[in-house]
C-alpha cells in the first residue's frame, strides 16, 4: 500500500487488482454527498486553526475533563456527548469513544460550528492515510464497509478462508439517547449524508 500525501491517492494492489482510493472515489460512496468547493473548505485545512483552549472550553466546563490528551465522554457537555455519539457510531465504528482525543474533539467541535465547512471525503482519505502511517498490524481498520465495496467493485476475489463482508456497519442511536438533547434532528441531518455503505 502506498500513500501520495501531494496527490491524496492511496493505491494497493490485492491479487491482480489495482485500488486507487482518493477524496474523489471516496465522495462516490457517500450517498447524496457533494463536496464543497475548495475556495469554502475550512477542514481539512492547513489554514484551520482554534487553540486547543478554545476547543476544551467548548466541550466541557467541568474540571479534570481532559487528561494525557484525551477528553473523558462523560464530562462532555450533553450536546457533544451525543454528537460523540454520532461520530463514532457512524464514522468511526471501532475507534474509543469513551475517550475522545483532542483530534476527535476538534471533530466534535466543528460539528457544533455553521461556519465551518468540512470536506469529508478528504477528512476520511485523512483518516485512511494516518491509519496507513500508524501501522497495518492494528486490527481497528477505518470504514470497513466502504473500503470492502471499493475492493467488491474492482473484481477483487477472496482467496479461500477469506470472509469479505460489511463490517462496522452503522448502528442505529438508540431514540432515549436522542430525546435527551434539544435540536438533535439538526445534528443528525448533519450526519444523514455521511452514510459510508
Amino acid at each position: 500500500m502506498e500513500v501520495n500525501r501531494t496527490t491524496r491517492q492511496i493505491t494497493s494492489t490485492i491479487g491482480s487488482k489495482k485500488i486507487v482510493v482518493n477524496p474523489v472515489s471516496i465522495a462516490t460512496h457517500l450517498d447524496k454527498y457533494q463536496r464543497p468547493p475548495a475556495e469554502v473548505v475550512t477542514l481539512p485545512s492547513p489554514a484551520w486553526s482554534h487553540p486547543p483552549d478554545e476547543i476544551r472550553d467548548a466541550l466541557t466546563d467541568k474540571p479534570n475533563s481532559y487528561k494525557n490528551d484525551k477528553f473523558v465522554s462523560g464530562k462532555l457537555r450533553l450536546t457533544f456527548r451525543l454528537i460523540n455519539k454520532l461520530v463514532h457510531y457512524n464514522l468511526y465504528p471501532h475507534d474509543s469513544e469513551s475517550t475522545p482525543s483532542l483530534n476527535d474533539g476538534t471533530l466534535l467541535f466543528v460539528f457544533s460550528r455553521s461556519e465551518e465547512k468540512v470536506d469529508w471525503a478528504a477528512r476520511i482519505w485523512d483518516v485512511m492515510a494516518n491509519f496507513k502511517d500508524k501501522g497495518l498490524s492494528n486490527a481497528n481498520s477505518p470504514f470497513p464497509a466502504m473500503i470492502t465495496k471499493m475492493c467488491e467493485e474492482a473484481g477483487v476475489r477472496g482467496e479461500k478462508g477469506d470472509n469479505l463482508g460489511h463490517h462496522g456497519c452503522l448502528k442505529p442511536l438508540p431514540r432515549s439517547q436522542r430525546e435527551k438533547v434539544p435540536k438533535c434532528h439538526i445534528l443528525l441531518r448533519k450526519l444523514d449524508h455521511l452514510d459510508p455503505r
